[in-house]
């Protein structure tokens, strides 16, 4: 069997992303003014989760700039499907 060809770019983008995004999350979980608020639903939202997705989002944006984004704190942005969306289960 012959494995999947795997973008090398768009793997090293992800990597880089997800590590400065564990950096942003540490930080926030670790300031002195750390911050909880309670959402619509009744769970709780920290400033960190705030802060991880707004980096997530503004380096897709980026590097996507006309793809939709799915995040659990600020929803869908406006764009178009580029990757697989069909398996998504966030478009249910």
């Amino acid at each position: 069997m012959t494995p999947a060809a795997v973008d090398r770019d768009l793997l090293d983008f992800a990597v880089a992303l997800a590590e400065r995004a564990g950096r942003v999350a540490a930080e926030r979980f670790f300031a002195a003014d750390f911050g909880v608020v309670e959402k619509r639903d009744g769970s709780e939202v920290t400033d960190a989760d705030f802060a991880v997705e707004s980096l997530i989002r503004t380096e897709l944006h980026r590097r996507f700039p006309d793809d939709e984004i799915y995040g659990e704190e600020a929803g869908v942005s406006t764009g178009r499907c580029t990757m697989n969306c069909s398996t998504s289960s966030a478009r249910r």
